[in-house]
C-alpha cells in the first residue's frame, strides 16, 4: 500500500500461521527472525516515509505480548496480524479464535497504549479447511484452488470476518485508540458487511463481550478502519457506503493488482471527484493513519 506522505508495505507472513500450525514455537521463532531482519536491515520507519509492519502471531497470547513489546520498544509503529480468525492456540492448532477474544487483551492493551497501528494483508489462511463440507479438498493451497475455493476462501471472507469480529466483539469499546488498515483486500465486500452489521445492531443483537456497542457498527468502522480499493473497483460505490475518510490509495506493483504508474489512478478512477477529495484519498487519509504530516502537493507531483 502506498500514498504520498508515507508508504505502508505489508508482507505475506501469514502462511506461517498454517504451515506451522502444529508448531507454535516454530511460528514464533520464524516471526522473531523476520522482525529482527527488518529492524536490522531497514528499520521500522525509514526516513519517516517507508513504514514496515512488524508481524505478530496470536497463536499464543503470552508470546504475542512479549513480541509486540519487543518491536514497540524498537520503534515499530505498525503491527501486522493475519487476516481472518486467529490461530486456535496450542491446544487447538487446527481451530481458530477471534482476534478480539479477551484472551488477547494484553496484546491489544500494549498497542492501544502506544497508539501503534494494525494492518492485515491479503494472504494465505486455513479457510480452505471448510471445503470438506463442499466436496473440496481441505488441504489444497492457493495454487490448487478451483473457482469455488477461490471465491469462498480467498480474500473477501477473511476480510469481512476480520471487520465483523473486531467491531461486533467490541474490540474498540475496550481499546478505543486501535486503528486498522486492511491492505490489498479490496472493498467489494464492504457495503454488504456494513449493512449486515447495522441490521444486527438495530435488531438489538449485542456484542459477545462488554461493553455494549454504543453506536451503529458502520460508524465504528468509519472511526477505526481504512481500506484500499483494488484498481479496477468502483470507488464511488464504496465511498457512498462509508464516505471518503476510510478510503486510501493502494498499489502493489509489480503484482498483477498493482499499477506501474500509480499517479494515473487519480486521473482515471478518481477523476469525477474534487481535487480535495482526490488528495484526501491519495495522501491525507494514510498520513493521518500513520500519524505523520502529509507531503505537500506540488506542480507535477
Amino acid at each position: 500500500m502506498a500514498a504520498q506522505g508515507g508508504h505502508l508495505r505489508g508482507r505475506r507472513a501469514g502462511p506461517l500461521e498454517y504451515e506451522f500450525a502444529d508448531d507454535v514455537d516454530g511460528i514464533y521463532a520464524n516471526t522473531r527472525a523476520y522482525n529482527r531482519w527488518i529492524n536490522e536491515e531497514i528499520g521500522w520507519g525509514y526516513l519517516n516515509r517507508l513504514f514496515l509492519p512488524a508481524y505478530v502471531s496470536l497463536a499464543d497470547p503470552d508470546e504475542a505480548v512479549t513480541e509486540v513489546e519487543v518491536v514497540l520498544d524498537q520503534g515499530a509503529t505498525v503491527i501486522q496480524i493475519i487476516s481472518g480468525h486467529a490461530h486456535g492456540g496450542r491446544l487447538n492448532p487446527r481451530g481458530g479464535r477471534s482476534m478480539a477474544d479477551p484472551v488477547y487483551d494484553g496484546f491489544w492493551a500494549r498497542i492501544n497504549e502506544a497508539e501503534a497501528r494494525v494492518v492485515t494483508h491479503l494472504g494465505a489462511t486455513d479457510y480452505q479447511k471448510n471445503g470438506a463440507d463442499w466436496s473440496e479438498d481441505p488441504e489444497d493451497g492457493l495454487g490448487e484452488f478451483d473457482a469455488l475455493q477461490w471465491v469462498l476462501y480467498w480474500g473477501d471472507r477473511p476480510a469481512m470476518e476480520t471487520v465483523a469480529a473486531m467491531v461486533l466483539h467490541n474490540l474498540f469499546g475496550r481499546f478505543p485508540s486501535i486503528k486498522v488498515c486492511l491492505s490489498e483486500q479490496g472493498t467489494v465486500w464492504l457495503p454488504y458487511i456494513l449493512r449486515k452489521m447495522d441490521h444486527a445492531f438495530l435488531m438489538g443483537r449485542g456484542a459477545k463481550w462488554a461493553p455494549k456497542l454504543d453506536r451503529r457498527p458502520s460508524d465504528i468502522f468509519r472511526d477505526h478502519f481504512i481500506v484500499a480499493p483494488f484498481p479496477e473497483e468502483n470507488v464511488a460505490r464504496v465511498v457512498e457506503a462509508v464516505g471518503i475518510e476510510p478510503i486510501v490509495f493502494g498499489s502493489d506493483f509489480p503484482h498483477s493488482e498493482g499499477l506501474p504508474f500509480p499517479a494515473l489512478y487519480a486521473t482515471t478512477q478518481l477523476k469525477a471527484m474534487s481535487d480535495a477529495d482526490i488528495k484526501t484519498i491519495m495522501c491525507d487519509n494514510l498520513a493521518r493513519f500513520l500519524n505523520i504530516e502529509p507531503a505537500p502537493i506540488t506542480a507535477g507531483s
